[in-house]
């Protein structure tokens, strides 16, 4: 059983993250926070506290986000929180009717990792500020982290930062704010990527969806299939879900061992370059998309 802490941006695929995380049974999440990078925190937060009433996990502590990085997300992709927030499903009771930690995100994660007896493992979704603002507070966690799953980069493949915003060598989580990237770079926590070189193997297809509509008497995948539509031909991978998935079903993945830093400045700024005798971490490569839908489709059947 591992402990996670899990700070998402509250995009479509990050609040799907929630219903994976507490569907698998292999993990205990012990605190959300919400970075307000690629949604509005307006609308990301509660719709973050309505998926946890639903699904009665009422007891899982929330926080929102208070920094900001260096380049906002596009509008039109923010305003995804507002979609899923607003679904029927999430407003039946009138709710949320529970409220959000009164502290910062990133001082619920310091003080999640100190009251916990065990290792805590970090599943991070969204860009990294929260964590390094976290270490700069309080070094001492570092040693208490069993490792970092971070939906960010791309090696291998191309970025998804296009121009006007940089030059499409960046995956956008590490360019919201790459001196927060670098910060934990430096750090001696283990880090997997589920980036680009991933999840570009597992988009969203309307087979998969139509697949999850036949299960809807399932209640989590009627929830699931309800955030999805909302994705309908938007270019959706499984992003943030595929890096959920691999806490609990590690072999979903195969990553191997590369040499990386993070760059800060200029045309591709937030790109994570492979570099001999930089900071190595583990990149997860392309996967068996069959296997990864079975596995969500299997999950959902709740």
């Amino acid at each position: 059983m591992k402990n996670v802490f899990f700070d998402h941006d509250a995009g479509v695929d990050d609040l799907l993250s929630i219903i994976f995380l507490l569907a698998m049974k292999q993990v205990k999440p012990v605190g959300i926070g919400v970075t307000p990078a690629d949604c509005y925190l307006e609308t990301g937060l509660p719709a973050t506290l309505k998926i946890l009433e639903l699904l009665k996990r009422t007891e899982i502590p929330v926080a929102g986000g208070v920094l900001n990085g260096r380049h906002e997300f596009p509008a039109e992709w923010r305003h995804h929180s507002d979609m899923v927030d607003a679904l029927p499903v999430l407003n039946e009771t009138g709710g949320p009717h529970i409220a959000a930690q009164p502290l910062p995100a990133h001082e619920l994660l310091i003080q999640t990792v100190r009251a916990s007896s065990d290792p805590v493992t970090l599943l991070f979704t969204g860009p990294l500020t929260n964590l390094a603002a976290a270490l700069d507070l309080a070094p001492d966690i570092e040693q208490r982290l069993e490792r970092l799953y971070w939906m960010g980069g791309a090696i291998d493949v191309p970025g998804n930062v296009l121009p006007p915003y940089g030059d499409g060598t960046a995956e956008w989580n590490v360019y919201w704010d790459a001196p927060a990237a670098a910060r934990v770079w430096r750090s001696t926590i283990p880090i997997t990527l589920v980036g680009l070189d991933a999840t570009d193997s597992v988009p969203v297809t309307l087979d998969f969806l139509r697949r999850l509509a036949r299960q809807r008497r399932f209640p989590l995948s009627d929830l699931a299939g309800q955030c999805w539509a909302v994705t309908v031909n938007t270019g959706y991978h499984l992003w943030d879900t595929l890096t959920t998935l691999s806490i609990g079903f590690p072999d979903l993945i195969t990553a191997r061992g590369v040499p990386c830093e993070i760059v800060v400045e200029g045309p591709g700024e937030g790109r994570t370059l492979a570099t001999p005798g930089s900071r190595a971490v583990q990149v997860a490569g392309p996967v068996d998309a069959a296997r990864v839908y079975d596995t969500v489709l299997t999950l959902l059947q709740q």
